[in-house]
């Protein structure tokens, strides 16, 4: 199993696929001085004409507001073992 790392989103983004969206990764939001951990995913797109690029949370759909620090791919899939 590959080392999970936090990405930097000053690096770079996640690789935008089908529709316009990324895969759900895990992110860090930060809200002045709270830090929290979601899941969501990073749209680029266009709206109306309009370029858009926004991260959505995952669990609501809402789109996220405050600073999106960095993110990480998901880990995979728990298997039980033989």
């Amino acid at each position: 199993m590959s080392e999970m790392k936090w990405i930097s989103v000053a690096k770079r983004l996640p690789e935008i696929g089908y529709c316009g969206y990324s895969e759900k990764v895990l992110i860090t939001i930060k809200d002045g001085n709270i830090i929290r951990t979601c899941t969501g995913v990073y749209e680029k797109s266009e709206r109306r004409g309009k370029p858009v690029e926004r991260w959505i949370e995952d669990f609501c759909g809402r789109i996220i507001r405050f600073e999106v620090a960095a993110w990480m791919p998901l880990p995979e899939p728990y298997k039980e073992e033989d």
